[in-house]
C-alpha cells in the first residue's frame, strides 16, 4: 500500500494525534497513556505561536488548543 492511501485508511480508522515534546505543553507519556489505542506521533506541528501558553497539538490534522493537557485528552476523546 503506497504511503498516501496507507494515511488516508489510518485516518478513516481512527484518530490521529500529534504533538511536539518541547513546546505543546503536554507531558507525552501522560497523553500515550491516556489516549491508548490512539496513534500519537511526537515531532513539530508548526503552531508555537498560536499556542499562548495553553495546551495544543493536531488531532486529525486539525490545530487544538486546550487550557491544559488533561483537556487536551478530553477533546481528543470526544472525537472517537
Amino acid at each position: 500500500m503506497n504511503c498516501v492511501k496507507h494515511l488516508v485508511y489510518k485516518m478513516m480508522e481512527g484518530i490521529m494525534v500529534k504533538v511536539c515534546s518541547c513546546c505543546s505543553n503536554i507531558n507525552v507519556d501522560y497523553l500515550k497513556e491516556n489516549l491508548e489505542g490512539i496513534e500519537v506521533k511526537v515531532g513539530c506541528v508548526d503552531n508555537c505561536a498560536e499556542s499562548s501558553g495553553k495546551s495544543f497539538g493536531l488531532i486529525n490534522g486539525e490545530l487544538v488548543l486546550a487550557d491544559d493537557e488533561a483537556a487536551f485528552v478530553k477533546e481528543v476523546l470526544s472525537r472517537k
